[in-house]
């Protein structure tokens, strides 16, 4: 019974070993077949990557790169241009007021004008004579022109000015003039030797 017994462990023994390096070895197996795995799995990366063509791949890229950067600036360049345009049109606003403010204006300033110039035209057309001396003026048309005379050359000429304007002249020439927008002509009558006879008349 003794020695069957030892005989008995003796293969239990045997087999305890042998199942813990059937254990251990598939432990290994496992492990090994992981790393082949995960070898094949670089291989098949490596192979992929030597039949991409990279330069192609860059330049593409590097196209790609730049259309969104055109992109990018043209959508710059248009908000640029877009807040430009709102900043004339403020302008623009802003100088249609002022004109058409500047418009009203010049409106009225119209009607006052036009009403003086008749006023003008009504106290022009009356003729005037007057006899003046060297030094001597008179308001021919209120406000607006004068008739002065500077210097008398005793039965010769006469010199002067009409609404400031310089005129010079003999006994019986008419001189043409315009004042204030009026036709004017100044008539030298008679020349003396310390006076002269002016006569103006205006047509409108």
């Amino acid at each position: 019974m003794a020695a069957g017994s030892a005989g008995s462990d003796v293969a239990s023994w045997g087999a305890l070993v042998l199942a813990t390096a059937v254990a251990a070895g598939g432990a290994a197996w496992t492990i090994q077949l992981d790393n082949i795995s995960e070898r094949d799995k670089q291989i098949a990366a490596m192979r992929e990557a030597s039949s991409w063509d990279l330069p192609e791949t860059i330049k593409n890229l590097k196209n790609v790169s730049s259309e969104i950067n055109t992109t990018l600036k043209s959508r710059a360049d248009q908000q640029l241009l877009e807040k430009r345009v709102a900043e004339l049109q403020q302008e623009n606003n802003i100088l249609d007021e002022k004109l058409s403010a500047t418009a009203v204006e010049l409106s009225e300033v119209n009607k006052k004008y036009l009403k003086l110039k008749s006023q003008l035209q009504g106290a022009a057309k009356q003729p005037i004579t007057i006899e003046l001396s060297e030094g001597q003026s008179e308001d021919v048309i209120p406000g607006v022109a004068a008739l002065a005379v500077e210097l008398i050359y005793p039965r010769s000429r006469v010199k002067g000015t009409f609404g400031g304007q310089p005129f010079e002249g003999r006994a019986g020439e008419r001189l043409s003039y315009k004042v204030a927008g009026i036709n004017c002509t100044v008539f030298i009558k008679t020349i003396k030797s310390d006076n002269t006879i002016l006569s103006t008349t205006c047509d409108g």
